[in-house]
């Protein structure tokens, strides 16, 4: 196990970010191997970069849901060292979840 990495509960890990400052770190948060729905994060030196943030389709799997989104509230908490969200072309403007009056005040790039 990585020495960063500890387990809090039986759900939960949590991984020491600070131990790993000087290091580029890729953080997917959600769709990161699958069409639609990604949310990626980057950090280095406590800083985060957000790429993409974007909404799936539920399939029969998940009846009565329509759509599904990441679960953003990490990075809610680490909102004052983002610096920015990048959307990229590779998802279709319409599969992106960014209202356009983000409650994080973000740069979109």
């Amino acid at each position: 196990m990585d020495p960063g990495l500890r387990r809090d509960d039986e759900r939960k890990m949590t991984f020491d970010f600070k131990k790993h400052k000087d290091q580029l770190l890729f953080v997917p948060l959600g769709g990161s191997n699958e069409i639609g729905m990604n949310l990626n994060l980057y950090t280095i030196n406590g800083k985060w970069l957000m790429v993409d943030c974007g909404i799936g389709f539920a399939n029969e799997s998940l009846p009565g849901i329509d759509v599904v989104v990441p679960d953003i509230s990490f990075i809610v908490e680490h909102k004052e060292n983002l610096l920015g969200l990048v959307l990229t072309p590779a998802q279709s403007p319409r599969r992106y979840n960014c209202p356009p009056r983000s409650p994080m005040r973000m740069r979109i790039i």
